[in-house]
């Protein structure tokens, strides 16, 4: 089995922010003078009331005069602030770092004309050889390339099952011997994770803001209303749900 593995570098073309890039990026319209106005602002809010509280700075004051690197620490970056939500266990800021994530990337994430991810999942699946492909991002290129390249041959799986349902996604079959594996240690963007049971959902390519306030039907499993994000966050110690273990279990094999 060919293995394939692709860090946050590998969707850098596309758009996608690298993790010591991220803060600027997620408040780079706050930047534009006068601040342009997002749908995250009450979590962008939250977040800089966090590194103020944390390094003594005035975040706010360095974005009305159109800068942030003089005032967050040259190393912070959004996987410090991930940690710090975990040690201290705060929800609040959790949570508004996963929306500040998953819409940043989305405000971003653009497929280019030079679809690298296409090309080289066109080549794996005409193949026919069995592969893994490793991800450790959130965004969908792998798997809109997938998709693609099964119309016309092979079959993938993302090596998680997803018990609670399977929302508007129809093509995924989830097969029990794919051709091509997509493991996404991380979770994904239209992942969710019950919080009565633990069971995963899967979504069609729909933003995170419309999954996570659209009502949709019970958890197969145990009939609860209440999901959450699938965000690990990449830090050295890895914190990730029980319904992703059999992910990293067949990355490890």
């Amino acid at each position: 089995m060919d293995v394939y593995v692709f860090g946050a570098g590998a969707s850098r073309p596309y758009g996608a922010p690298v993790m010591s890039e991220f803060l600027d990026k997620a408040f780079e319209p706050w930047v534009i003078i006068p601040p342009e106005q997002t749908t995250f602002d009450d979590e962008l809010t939250v977040v800089a009331d966090a590194i103020d509280r944390r390094y003594g700075t005035e975040l706010f004051s360095a974005l009305q005069g159109g800068t942030i690197e003089s005032v967050v620490p040259g190393k912070l970056n959004i996987e410090d602030l991930l940690a710090l939500a975990n040690e201290e266990n705060d929800a609040e800021l959790r949570k508004a770092l996963e929306r500040v994530i998953f819409n940043t990337l989305e405000r971003n994430v653009v497929q280019g004309p030079s679809d690298s991810y296409g090309m080289l999942v066109r080549a794996l699946v005409e193949s026919g050889k069995e592969a893994c492909l490793i991800s450790f991002n959130y965004d969908f290129l792998l798997d809109h390339a997938l998709i693609d390249a099964a119309r016309r041959k092979g079959s993938w799986s993302y090596g998680v099952p997803f018990d609670a349902s399977v929302e508007k996604f129809s093509s995924y079959q989830g097969t029990a011997n794919p051709t091509v594996y997509l493991l996404k240690l991380h979770g994904s963007l239209n992942w969710a994770e019950c919080v009565g049971c633990g069971s995963l959902r899967l979504y069609y390519f729909m933003s995170y803001d419309n999954i996570f306030r659209t009502s949709w039907p019970g958890c197969k499993v145990c009939s609860g209303i209440s999901f959450k994000p699938v965000l690990v966050a990449p830090t050295p110690s890895k914190r990730f749900p029980k319904s992703l273990e059999v992910a990293w279990e067949t990355a490890a094999n």
